[in-house]
């Protein structure tokens, strides 16, 4: 018989992304050492778990508990994951039942989860598209590089190949540049290529969080091979690094940054083709360039010709009629500062 459980405990720590990394469907937000990345921002997490008999996990969840002065919600990044051999068995709307009961055992006024484009959610629940808390990253599309034509592995010079013209150009010549590529695994090395991260967004006017918070998950995910970093090296001096991360036939990139130069070295093409190297030395199928950024981001990003896809839907429920339409009154004014208010409660706290 199965049983739905919620914990922390080692054990199903140990076995989670394992189980993650099984399922097809799931996404790399849900590794354990991004959801318990936001222990950082005071924020706790669980497992949602339905396990059999014999302690094996069969559908499940990594959720983030957001706790904020008079509000609390329930957060799932994606889900749900699930084994191969209940897949066309279960149904997932039994997921989200015992999803929206724990947010209400948890006195949550609101839960929210990301869930597959297909997954049609029973309308007893009166779920609301969209997301009411926007502060936890999800996913949304796919942007996707193939890395195989009818099941055989592109080789490097095909890969190149696929790309649109101008991408085939600049690849081609920033590999002619001799920059060198390393996998980072040391604190020092991870520091060292997270610092162009933040240089790079510090320079385009965007956020990232800093080393200070992203240490512990940067350092595990690297060491239990959920992320990789690749750097590039010109001359014994460091021109950018990317951060992928992975799921079940996917990795996925996820931040990075490269110093400028001139004569421009074309660093970032050079990366992003050592990241698909990367990817199918590891016999995962695809790509995920991601998509988003400013217009320069986005048609750098288009020269790899990806294949974009809106996989995934938000979708949130009320569990407090009066806290929710509150909420939804003030958030918009307070979004930016949540950060701040999380770091201060956590001074408090420590």
């Amino acid at each position: 018989m199965n049983n739905w459980i919620y914990t922390k405990e080692k054990k199903w720590i140990d076995k989670w992304n394992d189980f993650m990394l099984s399922d097809e469907s799931s996404s790399f937000v849900q590794s354990i050492y991004r959801v318990k990345a936001y222990e950082k921002y005071g924020m706790d997490w669980e497992l949602l778990l339905c396990v059999d008999e014999s302690d094996t996990i069969q559908v499940g969840s990594a959720n983030v508990i957001v706790t904020l002065p008079f509000f609390k919600l329930y957060v799932c990044s994606y889900g749900p994951t699930m084994s191969s051999n209940i897949k066309t068995i279960f149904d997932s709307n039994e997921f989200i039942k015992q999803f929206i009961n724990r947010g209400k055992e948890l006195r949550a006024f609101s839960s929210q989860i990301t869930i597959p484009m297909d997954l049609l959610v029973d309308a007893s629940f009166k779920s609301i598209e969209g997301r009411i808390f926007t502060n936890i990253s999800n996913p949304r599309y796919s942007n996707l590089i193939n890395l195989k034509l009818n099941e055989d592995w592109l080789s490097k010079e095909e890969l190149i190949n696929s790309f649109l013209p101008r991408g085939r150009r600049d690849v081609r010549a920033s590999c002619r540049k001799g920059l060198v590529s390393q996998c980072p695994t040391t604190e020092d090395e991870l520091k060292q290529a997270y610092l162009c991260f933040e240089t790079n967004a510090k320079k385009k006017g965007y956020h990232v969080r800093s080393w200070e918070d992203m240490r512990d998950f940067v350092i595990e995910s690297v060491q239990n091979k959920t992320a990789f970093v690749i750097s590039a090296w010109y001359n014994d001096t460091i021109q950018g690094a990317i951060f992928l991360e992975r799921s079940s036939n996917v990795l996925s990139y996820t931040m990075g940054g490269v110093y400028r130069n001139s004569p421009d070295l074309l660093t970032g093409y050079f990366l992003q083709l050592e990241g698909m190297l990367l990817a199918r030395s590891m016999d995962l199928s695809f790509y995920d360039i991601s998509y988003g950024g400013p217009d320069e981001v986005q048609r750098f990003k288009s020269m790899f010709n990806p294949v974009l896809k809106e996989s995934y839907r938000t979708v949130y429920f009320k569990n407090n009629n009066i806290k929710f339409f509150i909420f939804k009154k003030v958030y918009s004014s307070f979004k930016s500062l949540i950060p701040k208010i999380i770091s201060i409660k956590r001074a408090i706290i420590s």
